[in-house]
């Protein structure tokens, strides 16, 4: 197709400086979806649109997404910018033409450090630095990738934490699933398991066939990885394992047994069930029972006296845990 057919120019007003410009946007019927990533990178043959996603102004360098580019900043925040990158100008790549991926890339980190400045939401900066992860991908740096990645990751559980139904530009569920999938990529494969589970037990899942996918088949692939990591840890470990005794473990069957026990039917998630069963299997003199009794009691004695924050729903008590467990 004629690169004519391809891009249009589309015309810009720099919110900070009011620098009026154009630059390259490419046509949606000329973009060919080859393949999606389970991260949410999309692959094209041909021009991809997010190599053009970024809108930079040429005379001070602001940057934002195409979305967001043109929305109005209050007079501090202009004016705070505008200090910001007169002081940090150099010379950057023309941005307003064709991109090739070194281009791309650092219009991400140009749109990056303006998010940081205007002190925009974890939500929006972890959108931005996993679309660097992904451009990092794109140009074959795997530790660019993975700086890129701890970022976004770590954005997003700051997003996630704060507990607005919009991460970004992802709903709820969407997030839940993502920072499963970027924990697994980082190498976090049991927090990856962890976060797949909450995907697959939320309550929007039945809305959302594509998603459940996704997360069921990731959930049983950072299972397997969990067992490959397990597996090398064990050989390395193996000697000190073999030389420790059992005198060197304090019993806890006289604190088991002085407790009473209350019989209770519970309806428990199918995923619960199978993590019950996986922990239970690798010791024959537990049962399900006793892993679900040792979770409750490692909770209770990590949370300790400290109050439980109001909740509405399952999935708002969950966080509440999850923050408490984590301070």
């Amino acid at each position: 197709m004629p690169q004519s057919n391809v891009f249009f120019d589309r015309k810009y007003t720099c919110p900070v400086c009011s620098g009026q410009f154009s630059s390259l946007s490419v046509r949606s019927s000329a973009t060919y979806v080859e393949n999606k990533e389970p991260d949410f990178h999309t692959i094209y043959k041909g021009v991809s649109p997010l190599h053009y996603s970024i809108i930079v102004c040429p005379y001070c360098n602001y940057a934002a997404s195409n979305n967001t580019f043109s929305k109005p900043l209050s007079p501090v925040i202009v004016e705070q910018l505008s200090k910001a990158l007169a002081i940090l100008q150099e010379e950057e790549p023309y941005f307003s033409g064709e991109r090739d991926l070194t281009t791309a890339l650092r219009s991400f980190q140009l749109a990056i450090r303006c998010s940081q400045l205007k002190k925009a939401s974890a939500g929006e900066i972890a959108g931005l630095l996993l679309a660097s992860a992904w451009l990092a991908r794109e140009i074959k740096n795997t530790e660019l990738e993975n700086t890129y990645m701890n970022q976004a990751l770590k954005h997003y559980r700051e997003a996630y934490e704060k507990g607005t139904n919009t991460i970004g530009n992802l709903s709820d569920i969407q997030a839940t699933y993502l920072i499963g999938e970027l924990y697994r990529r980082t190498g976090e494969y049991s927090e990856a398991v962890n976060w797949f589970n909450r995907a697959i037990g939320h309550p929007q899942i039945n809305s959302n066939p594509s998603i459940e996918k996704l997360a069921r088949d990731q959930w049983a692939l950072a299972r397997e990885q969990v067992k490959q990591a397990g597996s090398k840890k064990e050989d390395k470990e193996d000697v000190i394992n073999q030389e420790k005794k059992v005198s060197d473990y304090p019993s806890n069957t006289k604190e088991s047994n002085s407790n009473t026990t209350v019989q209770l039917t519970v309806g428990i998630y199918q995923h619960q069930f199978d993590f019950l069963k996986e922990v239970a299997n690798k010791n024959p003199q537990v049962n399900k029972d006793q892993v679900l009794k040792a979770l409750l009691d490692a909770t209770i004695e990590t949370i300790g006296e400290r109050s439980i924050d109001e909740f509405s729903s399952e999935i708002e008590l969950k966080r509440n845990f999850i923050k408490m467990l984590n301070d």
